[in-house]
């Protein structure tokens, strides 16, 4: 009986573990080799746990809509960010852990908080060890909430916002503690008490975290620098244009945002919301890399699927994609090297509703799109054949159009925050 109790214990926070296995490793083994403004201090990865603390707030429940209040809960997240710019600046991603969540959910059971949150924090100088350095922050993420209703489980809602925030970073050698304030923007979500009847989930005007995290070493070690000195002197392969040519492959996670309200939705399933959570999926790709001049071409495949139901009517959208794209690289910033693109994709689109036990629905359609990229690559030497990649892509016309019902918008924006690529 212990056994089988533990179980589900273990998947829901296998996360947070292998987090904290790696925030208690030793740190003897790091060592402080590089100068200020060496390209290999220039970004380093960080991997963490935080708590966003969410006050109490209020919904409305029950026939006659009346108010209750939803009390306040500490919503656990693993954070995966990169120090960028020798510590002036840190750009990460938060991802909520719902089922650690402390705290009660009140009377209707509300399963509330922000999805994943992505953003950037600036410090007021570098974040180096020793050192206590204020911060300002820009985020973007989306305030949801799911609540329990006496006609069934409700929708997911959400809010996509930008999330401003202020607070500090303490540097205890290679552990980072920080915490700080978040502007969450208060207003309401339209969250539904029934198929006909609309409700309001107020929420808040702030909230506060706290958290740790911890700096990994990928690349300044002391092997790197002796493999640098032995390889005709360091300063002249740190001196060598571009990471080899030739052929690469890439993966790596990556989100989706619809930018519009499906229209569909408003008209004919007014109880789901016209946007859905975060499409996520996993970008693989290859590529040729043309040293002399700077350029990629790359083919990169995506399938992004999202779902919500509520009160028994359940929808689906899925956004099959594969794109080929030319990538031109502009200079070479001490290991950040940024690069503009643009290509052409084939998309296909398909959603499906079910309403109940009645046989679902389904409308898809195929079509070739334009599409923008920009993005950056962290590369720690010129000449490594691993690097990794951040890029932002647009494609426009990421819609459905459904006779006589609307239109379904599809998952248009893409951020793809971490790709590791290997120049094979």
């Amino acid at each position: 009986m212990e056994v089988a109790m533990a179980q589900p214990f273990t998947q829901r926070r296998l996360g947070a573990i292998i987090v904290a296995a790696v925030m208690a490793t030793p740190l003897h083994a790091q060592v402080e080799v590089a100068a200020p403004r060496d390209r290999l201090r220039f970004a380093e990865l960080t991997l963490g746990l935080d708590g966003l603390v969410l006050p109490a707030t209020t919904t409305l429940a029950g026939a006659a809509a009346r108010t209750v209040t939803v009390p306040s809960r500490v919503m656990p997240r693993l954070t995966l960010g990169g120090t960028h710019f020798w510590g002036w600046a840190e750009f990460y991603l938060a991802f909520p852990i719902p089922s650690a969540a402390i705290g009660s959910r009140g009377p209707t059971d509300a399963r509330w908080g922000s999805n994943v949150e992505t953003g950037a924090r600036i410090y007021s100088g570098p974040l180096t060890a020793g050192t206590v350095r204020p911060f300002a922050a820009i985020a973007l993420g989306r305030a949801s909430v799911r609540e329990q209703r006496a006609a069934g489980a409700g929708p997911t809602v959400t809010s996509l916002r930008p999330l401003p925030s202020i607070g500090a970073s303490w540097a205890v050698g290679r552990v980072i503690v920080e915490g700080g304030l978040q502007w969450l923007g208060g207003g309401s979500l339209p969250s539904p008490i029934d198929r006909q009847t609309a409700g309001a989930f107020a929420i808040p005007q702030t909230a506060f975290w706290f958290g740790a995290k911890r700096r990994l070493e990928t690349t300044n070690t002391a092997e790197m620098r002796t493999r640098l000195a032995g390889e005709s002197g360091g300063k002249a392969l740190l001196r060598r244009e571009g990471v080899p040519g030739g052929a690469f492959i890439g993966i790596g996670p990556t989100a989706a945002w619809a930018l519009t309200a499906s229209t569909h939705n408003a008209r004919v399933s007014p109880q789901l919301p016209g946007r859905d959570p975060n499409a996520r999926a996993i970008e693989l790709a290859a590529g040729w890399h043309f040293k002399a001049a700077r350029l990629s071409l790359a083919v990169p495949y995506r399938r992004f699927t999202s779902s919500n139901e509520g009160f028994g009517l359940a929808q689906r959208r899925r956004r099959d994609v594969i794109s080929i794209e030319a990538l031109r690289f502009i200079g070479d910033y001490t290991g950040f090297v940024p690069f503009v693109g643009a290509g052409m994709s084939g998309e296909r689109y398909t959603v499906t509703e079910r309403n109940g036990s009645e046989t679902p629905t389904r409308w898809s359609r195929s079509h070739l799109a334009p599409a923008v990229v920009v993005g950056w690559d962290i590369r720690p030497t010129r000449q490594d054949r691993i690097v990794l990649r951040t890029n932002l892509r647009y494609t426009p016309g990421a819609s459905l159009d459904i006779p006589d019902r609307g239109r379904v918008q599809l998952p248009a924006f893409e951020f793809n925050f971490i790709q590791l690529l290997w120049h094979i």
